[in-house]
């Protein structure tokens, strides 16, 4: 599964469960946790997710204007 792809069903169950931990979407997307920390730090840059203490939220605004 190539980086785009991945981050869109990352963003797609974040929006399904609202907050997940890194261990829950590697586990999901059956990649490595440094895999989910990447994409993640990616994801935050570009104010689509919130990263603290191990758990993973979307933005409220990020799907907004039919990103989804």
């Amino acid at each position: 599964m190539n980086r785009e792809t991945r981050q869109n069903q990352l963003l797609h169950l974040l929006k399904e469960e609202k907050q997940l931990s890194i261990q829950q979407l590697s586990t999901m997307l059956n990649v490595t946790e440094m895999t989910i920390r990447r994409d993640v730090k990616e994801l935050k840059e570009n104010v689509l997710v919130n990263h603290s203490y191990g758990r993973v939220t979307l933005v409220e605004d990020a799907f907004e204007g039919g990103n989804d």
